[in-house]
């Protein structure tokens, strides 16, 4: 890429931009509107097809259409991120219009984000090879994130880098620093009683709710940057009734991982102040921060580019609400946000962008991206640890190190392991150890009954059992968050001449999602598995639950050995449904390069789409509707799809989730009877299964 004429050619281009701006503007998209998302998410695909050269995949979740550019060959390593969704209602540009006068360009979600769209298209179209760039494009991060979150956090893992096309902050400032979000409901229930008659005999609802807004506002701390506001209350039903019930709702905005647990374990801790009284706490935290850490290399990198692009140095902003770029930021990506449109008026009515700063901003993307890509195709970063001084910064860059020397050669044994487990552990925030007392057990079996939601006569693991295990010295562990456990796994021996374990069951609550804290319980098992002369660890998962795949088959490098057909009987939960168990089982080999390769923190690579184009045939596809579509198995290597979230689908459409079993089923086990074993599964829904060339060859 030429630099020096980078900022000349964004500048031609800018009549196109502005054009691919008024399509999308003009194209109104609420959140709240599924069918406007739909004709929003054709119009950014249609322009998007036009200057990549390439469609997207479309990738339908809750109703909302998410978008996905895979460009180039070989593994993502940049990740662009962006959405189409606006806080804007359809009609809105009956009032407000798309204008460009004076040279500021106006209409509805213009600035927040849909010029950011633009930019990143042009941006990714100018790279001499997009090799390793993804582009994903959202479709409800103004209302959180709800159905793209686990979407955005698995794109980001593992890869160089993500940059966040929100706009700029005031004076075109990049978002170096967000405030991670939690937010929480205060339910109180007290006693009603006639307000004029006899008030003593009632518990007031309404003073127990003011007692615990003045607790909740307490746990404040402005030094740190942490706000705890209360928001939205009601109480009581009638003037002259002493109120029953209460409930407000909180906003938490803090800087760190720490206050964010910090405020959690408060609230949790909140205790009613009168007699009689009951204090109820749900929710928690659902935006980790974007720390500023986590952006500080790659905004220093920006600054360095800029320089050469003959640009001024671009300056930085800490500020109070989230995007997307905390949750890649949360699954430990190095994330540098706010690089999309210069203007102002976000969700207000003087929403706009300045024209002439398009082109720069464009450039500034552009060569940032091919920066990384020349960097991340160069080998192993150089240069000494010390040079970025923040611990978890340290601990993720040693980890990059340790990998190199893991593909050198080295004997990944048990010390090595031991280490892995402890810096995922510090990564995640929690303390991994063995559980074994009966109070520690209850908290693990209704840990796993909050996850699986069981019927109460078959829960995960009965108690008892959990008991035996922990008392014959098997596996039982949690991951605690201070004193709060937050992830449970157990496993158990088998038999001692084969030198393997059984690993039965593992769970993460829903508050805690996003750190990596299943990851960190899976190191510490295989740790504490080589430290007693286990060399293999097996286990089952479903194989239509498209994130375990990837976390079983890439992120932990696991070998998918067998299909095992409704193993389990049925299972009648909150997961499972009424569907048939059928589960993969994998063998996770603890002495194997590429396992001690994962544990320091790299992905088994998989890319469907490049397989797709050296000929492999797909032999089940999924539909525009979400159905699946069986093809023809015939070739040495096939592609099955799954959907995106089989959970959701089997609560909304049992039928349609009927058809992915035996879909799956057919597919997976018709082609290993036929040679093929399961090579590794691409985090957009794609098994890939290779016919064995080499006696002995297996996954």
């Amino acid at each position: 890429m030429d630099l020096a004429t980078l900022g000349a050619d964004m500048t031609d281009a800018l009549p196109k931009m502005l054009a691919d701006i008024e399509a999308l503007v003009t194209c109104e998209s609420p959140s709240s509107d599924p069918a406007a998302l739909a004709r929003s998410a054709d119009t950014v695909a249609r322009i998007g097809a036009q200057r990549l050269g390439v469609a997207p995949e479309r990738i339908v979740l809750d109703g909302r259409t998410h978008l996905r550019w895979r460009l180039g060959d070989g593994p993502s390593r940049v990740l662009l991120l962006g959405h189409h969704d606006t806080v804007w209602p359809i009609g809105t540009l009956r009032t407000h219009p798309f204008t460009v006068a004076h040279g500021v360009l106006r209409g509805p979600g213009c600035f927040d984000m849909k010029a950011g769209l633009v930019l990143a298209m042009h941006a990714a179209a100018c790279l001499p090879d997009p090799s390793g760039v993804t582009i994903l494009i959202t479709a409800d991060e103004e209302i959180g994130a709800p159905s793209s979150r686990t979407l955005i956090e698995t794109e980001a893992t593992g890869l160089a880098a993500a940059l966040v096309l929100e706009a700029a902050a005031d004076g075109g400032a990049l978002k170096t620093e967000r405030k991670g979000v939690s937010q929480y409901e205060v339910a109180v229930s007290g006693r009603a009683a006639h307000a004029g008659l006899e008030p003593e005999r009632g518990v007031n609802a309404t003073v127990e709710t003011a007692h615990q807004v003045l607790a909740v506002t307490a746990l404040a701390a402005p030094d740190r940057g942490t706000t705890v506001t209360p928001t939205l209350m009601s109480a009581g039903l009638t003037s002259n009734t002493v109120p029953a019930s209460g409930a407000f709702t909180v906003d938490v905005r803090v800087r760190d991982v720490a206050e964010q647990h910090r405020i959690d374990a408060a609230m949790r801790a909140l205790q009613p102040m009168l007699d009689g009284a009951r204090v109820e706490i749900t929710g928690g935290p659902n935006c980790p921060p974007l720390a500023a850490e986590a952006s500080a290399a790659l905004y220093a990198r920006a600054v360095a580019v800029a320089a050469d692009l003959g640009l001024p140095p671009p300056i930085r902003a800490a500020v109070g609400g989230g995007s997307d770029g905390n949750f890649t930021a949360g699954v430990g990506t190095p994330t540098l946000d706010g690089l999309g449109a210069v203007g102002g008026g976000a969700h207000a009515d003087d929403e706009h962008v300045l024209v002439a700063e398009l082109p720069a901003s464009a450039a500034l993307v552009a060569a940032l991206v091919a920066g990384l890509l020349d960097e991340a195709s160069a080998g192993p970063p150089s240069g000494p640890v010390t040079t970025f001084p923040d611990e978890v910064t340290i601990m993720r860059r040693e980890r990059v190190v340790d990998l190199y020397s893991l593909r050198a050669g080295a004997d990944p044994g048990p010390d090595a392991a031991v280490n892995a487990a402890d810096l995922a552990a510090r990564a995640a925030g929690v303390h991994v150890r063995e559980v074994a007392e009966i109070g520690e057990l209850e908290a693990v079996n209704r840990l796993y009954d909050t996850i699986w939601r069981p019927e109460p006569s078959s829960p995960p693991v009965p108690l008892d059992f959990l008991r035996a295990l922990a008392k014959a010295g098997n596996y039982v562990t949690g991951a605690f968050d201070g004193p709060q456990l937050v992830g449970a796994c157990v496993g158990f021996f088998g038999p001692p001449a084969e030198e393997v374990m059984h690993s039965h069951i593992a769970g993460v609550s829903a508050a805690a999602h996003g750190r990596s804290v299943g990851f960190a319980l899976k190191l510490h098992q295989r740790a504490w598995a080589m430290t007693r002369g286990v060399s293999e660890i097996a286990w089952t998962f479903d194989p239509l639950v498209s994130r375990n795949a990837y976390f079983n088959l890439a992120k932990l490098a696991a070998g998918a050995t067998e299909y095992l057909t409704d193993f389990y009987g049925g299972m009648h939960d909150g997961i499972n449904g009424y569907d048939d168990t059928d589960r993969l089982l994998v063998r996770w080999s603890l002495h194997a390069p590429e396992v001690a390769a994962a544990g320091a923190g790299t992905v088994r690579p998989c890319d469907a789409e490049s397989e797709r184009r050296r000929g492999a045939v797909v032999v089940l596809a999924c539909s525009d509707d979400g159905s699946p579509v069986p093809g023809v198995p015939d070739g040495d290597t096939l592609l099955v799809a799954v959907p995106p979230d089989i959970t959701s689908l089997r609560a909304a459409e049992p039928e349609r989730g009927r058809a992915w079993r035996t879909a799956v089923r057919e597919a997976l086990t018709s082609a290993m009877a036929d040679g093929l074993h399961i090579a590794g599964y691409d985090k957009s829904g794609w098994y890939v299964l290779r016919r064995d060339t080499t006696e002995g060859q297996h996954a």
